[in-house]
């Protein structure tokens, strides 16, 4: 499988040998566009509500696209 194909299934390499876990860290990590995305939504929504970010409304379902993208960097 592609490594977008991984990730659109949800794996986040948590059930690999020890020999691949470079590669599949690399492989399932956030892009640095990714990242830059997800910090973006996260410093404009700072009330909780609902805002507009490059002419795209940022509801609760995108803000939580960009906390679990935020999340796996940590």
């Amino acid at each position: 499988m592609r490594r977008t194909d991984r990730r659109y299934l949800g794996d986040v390499g948590q059930q690999r040998r020890d020999g691949r876990r470079e590669a599949v860290n690399t492989a399932l990590s956030p892009t640095d566009e990714e990242l830059a995305w997800a910090r973006t939504i996260r410093e404009s929504v700072t009330s909780g509500g609902v805002a507009v970010v490059d002419g795209a409304m940022i509801d609760p379902p995108v803000l939580a696209r960009a906390a679990q993208i935020l999340a796996r960097v940590r």
